[in-house]
C-alpha cells in the first residue's frame, strides 16, 4: 500500500473526528440555548418561536454526523482499500485520545 494513500486516509480520519465535535458542539449550544429559553419564557412564546424559526438543529443533527461519516469514509475506503478504512479507524481513535488528553490538561487544577 502506498504510503500517500494511508496517510490521505488518516488525515481524513483526523478530519472527522474535528467536523463531528464541531457539528456536536453546534448542537449542544442550540439546544442548550433553546431550553434556557423555553424555562425562562414557557413553551409557548413567541420569542422562542423566533429562536426556533432562526436557530434550527437540521444542519447539526444525529443524520448529519452520520452522513458526515459516510462522506468521509466513502474516499477513505476508495483511496486505501481495507486498509485505508483500518487506518481511518486509527485516525478516529487518535483524534478522540488527543482531544481527551487535551480536555484532561485544560480542567487540571494548579
Amino acid at each position: 500500500m502506498e504510503p500517500f494513500k494511508l496517510a490521505f486516509s488518516f488525515v481524513l480520519g483526523l478530519g472527522f473526528v474535528y467536523l463531528y465535535y464541531k457539528n456536536l458542539w453546534c448542537y449542544a449550544k442550540v439546544e442548550g440555548r433553546r431550553l434556557k429559553l423555553e424555562a425562562k419564557f414557557g413553551r409557548d412564546n413567541p420569542k422562542l418561536e423566533r429562536f426556533k424559526r432562526r436557530f434550527s438543529t437540521r444542519r447539526c443533527s444525529r443524520l448529519v454526523r452520520i452522513l458526515l461519516l459516510l462522506v468521509f469514509l466513502t474516499p477513505a475506503y476508495l483511496a486505501g482499500g481495507k486498509e485505508g478504512l483500518g487506518t481511518f479507524l486509527a485516525a478516529v481513535i487518535v483524534g478522540n485520545l488527543l482531544l481527551l488528553v487535551w480536555f484532561s490538561l485544560l480542567r487540571r487544577p494548579e
